[in-house]
């Protein structure tokens, strides 16, 4: 593992190393697992209540690279793995991070301006407000659908990341290093 981590970190680096990224996008997905066993990042999801499941959470770039990821619960909702995620982020710049519903929460915005960081999200129909949005931020929201296909990338693309047959966590991590290192080159290829 520690062999495509640091290709993977070498390639972020010579990625980022020239580049000001303006907006990133984030996104959460479940992940169907069969044999794993670790307990802390395994639960039963709502939506698939009789399988077992994993969370996977990405920020993205305009490129379809991954600025940052985190496996966990599928339980622990998506705001409160946002955290975590922008911790791991190495910017230059200000970026302006856009996500969906999912990430509205008072506390987290104050969090975001405390890292240089703006949170954009579309508003709730309850919310105040809700029939004033910015022209601006509408365009940045429509930009969302990146992180979307981000996903359906990596699961058409490299099929072992679809279903989790490991025993370990860290075999399913490594073959997710593995696909973000793929990402990486291809963006470098494009530039």
């Amino acid at each position: 593992m520690n062999v495509f981590k640091k290709a993977y970190t070498k390639l972020k680096y010579m990625y980022n190393k020239n580049r000001s990224i303006k907006y990133l996008f984030i996104d959460s997905a479940i992940i169907q697992n069969m044999n794993c066993s670790n307990k802390n990042k395994i639960n039963y999801h709502y939506k698939m209540k009789t399988k077992k499941t994993t969370k996977l959470s990405i920020i993205c770039d305009n490129n379809y690279t991954i600025c940052s990821y985190d496996i966990s619960n599928p339980k622990i909702h998506d705001n409160k793995l946002t955290k975590p995620l922008v911790k791991k982020l190495e910017c230059k710049a200000k970026p302006i991070l856009v996500g969906d519903k999912g990430y509205i929460n008072k506390h987290l915005k104050l969090f975001k301006n405390k890292r240089k960081i703006k949170l954009v999200t579309p508003l709730r129909k309850n919310q105040k407000n809700s029939k004033r949005i910015n022209h601006k931020n509408k365009k940045t929201l429509i930009k969302r659908f990146k992180v979307e296909v981000l996903f359906g990338i990596l699961k058409r693309t490299y099929k072992r990341l679809q279903l989790i047959y490991d025993r370990s966590m860290k075999n399913y991590e490594t073959f997710l290093i593995m696909a973000f290192t793929c990402q990486f080159m291809k963006a470098i290829i494009r530039k």
